[in-house]
């Protein structure tokens, strides 16, 4: 399930113990599910060999003005490559009373941040 391209880069930035695989169900583009290390710590994995040659980039980039932007919580961009992405493991929250609420006021937040330009440069 680990791509060869990737199989270097987490021996080499401390990341050569997986011990574990958990797929995750949904999702019909890609093959996904999360990395477990013998330390306990997890990574998500998205993986597709067929992808385009920038579409994990340009999913990298994105994630990356959501997560700046701070106004909702969107997962650590790891490592991107030609067919993986691998991000911060977010576990499953708990939907308290104000759930919807506060969900509503993060997006509305998120849509006041404005960039440079009209449209987004990909």
């Amino acid at each position: 399930m680990i791509p060869k391209e990737l199989e270097g880069w987490l021996v080499a930035n401390g990341y050569a113990d997986v011990v574990d695989y958990e797929p995750a169900c949904g999702g019909c583009i890609n093959q996904a599910g999360r990395l477990v290390f013998g330390d306990g710590n997890r990574l998500f994995l998205k993986v597709n060999p067929d992808a385009a040659n920038d579409m994990f980039a340009a999913e990298a980039h994105g994630l990356g003005a959501l997560r700046e932007a701070g106004a909702i919580r969107v997962p650590e961009v790891i490592h991107s490559g030609r067919e993986h992405l691998l991000l911060e493991d977010l576990p499953a929250g708990v939907h308290a009373g104000n759930y919807w609420c506060r969900f509503g006021a993060e997006l509305a937040s998120l849509h006041q941040v404005l960039g440079p330009c009209f449209g987004f440069d990909i």
